[in-house]
């Protein structure tokens, strides 16, 4: 019965694990979807919307510098 708890602990930790992995990588691949449409797009409405959601993502050096530049955008 004991290993039984062991391995499903085990499973328990893996799984979790591959779970923050998972969320992280999603989280990058949005912040830079949202770093090109800030960057790329010609279209104010568009810069502006990725802008107010990179805000809301974890900030990064990546992403207050872009935010930072297009401040400075006219």
């Amino acid at each position: 019965m004991r290993g039984h708890i062991g391995q499903w602990h085990g499973w328990r930790v893996l799984v979790a694990i591959t779970l923050l992995f998972a969320s992280t990588a999603q989280a990058d691949a949005r912040q830079d979807y949202l770093l090109r449409l800030l960057r790329n797009s010609s279209a104010f409405r568009v810069r502006a919307q990725a802008a107010l959601s990179l805000g809301q993502l974890e900030s990064s050096r990546k992403s207050v510098a872009a935010l930072e530049r297009a401040v400075g955008d006219k």
